[in-house]
């Protein structure tokens, strides 16, 4: 069979949303920590743990929730659900779920507990990116307004309880729920025509993978292992 699809197909929408969320946060994060620390703000010192040691800071793609502890405090990107409304051949109207997840983790000192310590990160870092991506400035998140994003809305921020955990301080997470409306669109072509579908079981008692054909009848000895040569026999 011909394969009609013939130039790559591009990375996802979602995909790619998901990138700008993450590329916005960095570059915001970064300038209000500089900003911060130059006006005294603590809010400097709090975001200046989010960067390693090698200043880059910590966010993550598409990582769970539990990260090694050298990689805390930390913020994770996730696309979480896609959904498309009817639409045209050409593009749909659809809903994209992300999570950003502030995680973080805090020693306890002589004056406050590990725990307290890390909600207080969580919920000033999880409030922060909240207001960067609820900005009129990123209200179709960079993107040529009418073109790809039609609205960014944050409906929940959700706080998880503190805990201490042995040798690691407190833990805890702002995590909020980001929902993204934009265009996708579809390849567009020509429709085609398949004669056939079929499915066999081969030789190993499985099925299978479906094979499209069109033309002569199909046999399925066709896909079997050829048989070995008999070899020759030794002389004496």
């Amino acid at each position: 069979m011909t394969a009609y699809l013939t130039a790559p197909i591009a990375k996802t929408r979602q995909e790619q949303i998901k990138e700008q969320i993450a590329l916005i946060l960095s570059t915001e994060l970064a300038y209000q920590k500089d900003v911060s620390r130059s006006t005294g703000d603590d809010t400097g010192e709090i975001l200046a743990d989010f960067w390693n040691g090698d200043s880059e800071l910590n966010i993550f793609l598409d990582r769970g929730v539990v990260l090694d502890e050298k990689e805390m405090p930390a913020i994770v990107v996730n696309c979480q659900t896609a959904q498309w409304e009817p639409g045209s051949v050409a593009s749909k109207n659809a809903t994209g779920r992300y999570m950003v997840a502030v995680l973080t983790r805090s020693a306890a000192t002589d004056t406050a507990d590990g725990d307290a310590l890390a909600a207080v990160m969580a919920q000033r870092i999880g409030g922060m990116c909240r207001a960067i991506l609820m900005a009129q400035q990123y209200k179709t998140l960079g993107y040529t307004p009418g073109t790809v994003v039609g609205g960014v809305q944050i409906g929940e921020m959700e706080i998880m309880t503190p805990r201490n955990e042995e040798n690691s301080g407190g833990v805890t997470a702002a995590i909020l729920s980001v929902e993204v409306r934009y265009i996708d669109t579809e390849i567009v072509g020509a429709p085609v025509t398949l004669e056939r579908l079929v499915s066999f079981v081969g030789t190993d008692g499985r099925y299978k993978a479906v094979r499209v054909y069109s033309g002569a009848p199909y046999d399925p000895a066709e896909d079997l292992p050829e048989e070995p040569e008999p070899e020759e026999p030794e002389e004496p």
